[in-house]
């Protein structure tokens, strides 16, 4: 049942993400990967590199933000939130430069689940946390680019974390390193 999901929610993406055959179905099988992206990507090329942009509390709400890299590339941005009412993953993002938010949110006995994860594609106008915007600017990505977007919740009981991860259009080089395209 869960295999004839991923085909559904694959056949939605290739829809979404990519109305042109400008990507890959590699890269639309990665988009759509519930799996974390950290060990996505270490399965891509295992020298994953995390640049911290920011990490503490703002207006009552714990904000981490990253920028993964596979051999110094940068591939993804992502942005996990948690509000003070929710100190077992404040914990597990002020604890994150020593167990990889990943290893934690994806342990079979970690009671925590992540809601159905929300896949599309988003204008770089479209991304509202600053520091991101800032370190867009610095690549040569164009501004009428589009990025997938990747929004999850992972909750235990009443506590919530958000996680925003933006894929970079530099994956699929690392995608067509591992199969060719398609």
């Amino acid at each position: 049942m869960q295999a004839f999901f991923h085909f559904v929610l694959f056949l939605l993406l290739t829809a979404c993400i990519s109305p042109s055959p400008q990507h890959s179905s590699a890269y639309q099988a990665f988009i759509a990967n519930e799996d974390s992206m950290t060990t996505a990507l270490k399965q891509l090329d295992p020298n994953l590199s995390v640049e911290l942009l920011e990490s503490g509390e703002k207006h009552g709400v714990f904000v981490r933000t990253v920028v993964l890299k596979l051999q110094q590339t940068p591939v993804i941005l992502a942005v996990s939130r948690a509000g003070n009412d929710s100190p077992i993953f404040v914990k597990i993002l002020a604890e994150a430069d020593r167990t990889p938010i990943g290893t934690r949110l994806f342990a079979k006995d970690s009671g925590i689940r992540r809601s159905s994860m929300e896949v599309k594609q988003v204008s770089r106008e479209q991304i509202q946390e600053e520091s991101l915007k800032s370190y867009l600017r610095t690549l040569n990505i164009p501004t009428d680019s589009f990025l997938a977007l990747r929004r999850s919740l992972f909750t235990q009981g009443e506590e919530q974390l958000e996680l925003i991860e933006y894929v970079l259009p530099s994956v699929e080089t690392f995608l067509e390193k591992q199969s060719p395209r398609s």
